[in-house]
This record gives C-alpha cells, structure tokens and sequence, in this order.
C-alpha cells in the first residue's frame, strides 16, 4: 500500500485490496480508499460564520415536533458568539424570512428573533425548495460581499421531509443544493419527529456538502445544531469529487453515494465536505465486466489510476488535485478487509430500503442483491451478523416496521457508511432495532395519520375555488397512493 501525502498537514489518499487475483471462488474483489483530511492549524482561529436557520411550520410539524424545532433553534440563536451572523426563515405553503442574516449579527435582533420564534403556529403545505431556498440565498448575497472573505456559510434546515409543493424531486433538490455549494453555502439536515421523510433532505445534504442527523426532542435537536455550528468553521474540503479510472475487463461499483456519474472508462465519486482532521473510506468493489465473465483470459495484474480533486475552503489553501495509483497484484484474500468493506455495502444497503418508504418493495431485486452479498462477505467474522441484519430488514420490508426506528435506521447507517460518528451507531445494534420495531403501532400511527390528512383535504376541496382544487386534487391523490401503498406492505 502507498500513501500519496507529503506531509501531515496534507490532504492525503491511500488504499488497500481484500484479495487478488479474481477466482471463481471468489469473483469479486473490494479496495479501501481512505480520504484524509489535515487537522485545523492550531495558529488559525475559527472563521466567522453565516448561517440561515430554515424552520418547517408545516401541518404535518404540528404539535412536538414545531415545539422542539423552534424552541431549539431559539436556544442557540441566543448562544452565537459575537461575529456570526445568523438568518431565521419558516415555511408552510408559503415563505416568511423572519430574520435577515446580515442583520443577525446583532444579538438584540437575535434575541427578538428567539422570542418570536417560541410562539409560531403550524401552517398549510410544505414549501420545502422555497424554504431552503430563501436560506441559501440569504447566505449567497453575503458572498458576494466585500467581507466575505475567510467566512463560512450554511443553510440548517429542519423538516420532517414531507415536500409536497413546489420542486419535490430529490435529484433537482440535490442540484440546487450543488449550486449554492459553488458559491461557498454548504447544507445540513435536520429530521425531525418520528414521520419525516429522508429522500429529500438526504438530497439536499448530499448536495450541500453536509450531513443528515435525525432527532425526535428538543435535546437532541440543541445537539445536532450546536455540532453544526461548531464545526461549520472547520470544514476543509467541499466540491470534492474521486475519480477512478476503470481498468479494461473490469467493472468497479460503490455503493451508497447519491450522484454517481459513470462514463466510458471512469467511475465519478462525490465526496461531499470534510471536516478537519475527518476520514472518509469509500469502498469499491471490484469484478469481471459481462464481456469478460465467461472468459479464461486473465486480468492480473492491473493498476487503479484514481485522482482525487476539489476545492479547499480556506482561501490560503492550494486546491486539491491527488493522483494514486493502486498496484492489484496478486495477493491472498484479507478477510479483515473484506468484512470492512461488506459493512459499508450492508449500511448502503439499509440506508436505501429504509429511505425508500413509498416505494414498492422488490423483492426479487433485493434477494439477487443479497445473494451476491453473501458470496462476497463469505469467511468473514461478521458474515453471519451483517446478512442477519439484512435479512430481519426484508422481513420489515415485506411487513412493515415502526416509523421511528425506520428513520432512524435510515439516518444511522447513512452516517455509518460516511465515516461520520454518531453516539447512538456506537451504543445501538441494528439488528435489535429491526427486531423490536412494532408493526402494529407503525400501521395504526402511520395509516391513521394519512387518512386523517386525506380528510383534511376533502373538506379543504369542498369550499376551495375552482382555482385552487388542481394542486389539492393533486394532493388527494398523493395521499391516497401513500395509504395504498402503506396499507399493502401489511396485505390489508
């Protein structure tokens, strides 16, 4: 194994391959790229910060999760230290900036700020793209400022993820996201409350450089904001992107990363932001291409030609341009590796499924998906544990799991796979999470709700002009393929 850093304050990238040469035994090979980057310089103080607080009102945030979101927001807009500037936006179906962020700076606006924050009421819709966008351009004008230099600039958005109005697509969402990322604004995420969706918020931190927490109270919402804001200023790296050039006869997959751009011969990995001092492992996992499946003819050795580039955050740092090239020479199988690598493949998997809820479950997809898993991960110390845990989440996929610790799965193995640490991945088992999830409470909280919301509707529809019944028709009928689709996970 190489190293391609120079010195330890570099950014620096190295790999390692579970076995080679390709056998029939074992037809898949995984390689290890550990990203690295250098600690925060102990002579450089922490830059200022620009942040918008963008707060779902919603319907569907109504009762605990509002409460808690807003009262936690009110907390640590109160504790910003003096030099950061702080933007507050709420959203339902429309938008309301209640706190410009060039003015946030001032802790009397703050303060007026946190107390009008405690008294806000739920509203209509969910105007998630408007909402986040209104933050994120808050934040894109004090770029564009003569003292935006050396600042760090993050949308904090905090949602149950229920976007039903305006752009809704997760991809596009990722897209605007990646936008304002090119002008220096990161986005992070905030599930809140036991029924919020992560498709779209997972887009917008996928594409924002940031990260997804999930949070079901008051106290852990304090301490995923607090994180943010600490650690927004030693952010190192954002727009980062790995390429591995893919040898001829050989196919190269990675799983469990939004926005994969494959072209002829290479393979594009976004790496999303770092954070000083952080590692990111990808793990690849490398085959025979189709033409080559059937073949005698063998591929051994060959080179990985990767090439890690990006753009530093700090405006004294050179921007990153790493090239590695990973020898697969002949070498026995390392079922150490090999088990490192198939639990970041099982978390990609479980962050998927459990993201995916109003999706029609495929089980023959996920059966030919497990059984190429279970040649993979053969021989290893965590074999039986890792397929276990896959297996009790096909059986929840078939039947249906608690909504909570369904989004809580989601948000713990996404974090799992991504290197980044949460209290909670150290201290739960996935599998006894799956175990006890009650399927009855997740039927009869979840369909009950919708149903409740399809009420709202009709009556809404009743006395609504001829005008506005086309985006609640629309409404209906998205909540009504919800329940439906709820409803057949349980063969009610």
């Amino acid at each position: 194994m190489s190293d391609s850093s120079s010195t330890s304050n570099s950014f620096s990238i190295s790999g390692q391959v579970s076995s080679w040469p390709l056998t029939h035994e074992r037809p898949m090979a995984s390689v290890l790229i550990d990203l690295k980057a250098p600690e925060f310089p102990v002579d450089k103080s922490r830059p200022g910060l620009d942040v918008t607080f963008v707060i779902d009102r919603s319907g569907s945030m109504g009762g605990g999760p509002l409460q808690a979101a807003t009262e936690a927001v009110a907390d640590v807009l109160e504790t910003l230290p003096k030099g950061d500037r702080s933007g507050v936006v709420l959203f339902d179906t429309s938008v309301e900036t209640m706190l410009e962020a060039v003015d946030g700076g001032e802790a009397l606006a703050r303060k007026a700020s946190a107390d009008l924050l405690r008294q806000v009421r739920t509203g209509g819709s969910t105007f998630l793209s408007g909402g986040w966008t209104a933050g994120a351009n808050q934040l894109s004008q004090l770029a564009a400022a003569n003292d935006a230099e050396g600042r760090a600039r993050q949308v904090i958005l905090l949602t149950d993820g229920h976007g039903n109005h305006g752009e809704t697509n997760p991809e596009q969402l990722h897209a605007h996201a990646d936008r304002a990322l090119q002008n220096g604004v990161q986005t992070s995420c905030i599930g809140v409350g036991d029924h919020y969706m992560p498709l779209q918020v997972q887009a917008l931190a996928d594409g924002g450089a940031g990260r997804l927490h999930h949070a079901t109270d008051k106290h852990e919402l304090v301490q995923a904001l607090l994180e943010e804001v600490q650690s927004a200023g030693h952010m190192m790296l954002s727009q980062a992107t790995l390429v591995v050039e893919i040898p001829e006869g050989l196919q190269v997959e990675c799983h469990g990363v939004n926005g994969l751009h494959r072209r002829p011969g290479a393979l594009e990995i976004p790496v999303g932001g770092m954070l000083a001092g952080a590692t990111r492992t990808i793990a690849l996992f490398v085959s025979r291409s189709e033409s080559e499946t059937s073949s005698e003819k063998e591929i051994s050795p060959a080179v990985l030609k990767m090439q890690w580039k990006g753009k530093p955050v700090h405006e004294d740092q050179e921007p990153l341009d790493l090239l590695y090239e990973l020898e697969l020479k002949e070498q026995p199988v390392n079922l150490s590796l090999v088990g490192q690598a198939a639990k970041v493949w099982s978390s990609a998997m479980m962050n998927y499924y459990a993201s995916h809820e109003h999706v029609r479950f495929d089980a023959e997809g996920f059966d030919r998906t497990l059984s190429v898993f279970e040649k993979f991960v053969q021989g290893a110390d965590q074999a039986e544990s890792l397929l276990n845990d896959l297996r009790m989440m096909k059986d929840r996929l078939e039947h249906g799991w608690a909504s909570s610790s369904r989004r809580e799965l989601a948000a713990l193995s996404r974090k799992d796979f991504r290197n980044e640490y949460d209290v909670r991945v150290a201290k739960m088992s996935k599998f006894s999470m799956l175990r006890d999830a009650d399927d009855s409470m997740y039927y009869n909280k979840r369909v009950r709700h919708l149903e409740a919301q399809l009420a709202q509707v009709d009556q809404k529809i009743l006395g609504a002009k001829p005008s506005e019944r086309g985006e609640l028709n629309k409404e209906r009928a998205r909540l009504i393929d919800m329940i439906e689709i709820s409803k057949s996970k349980f063969g009610r």
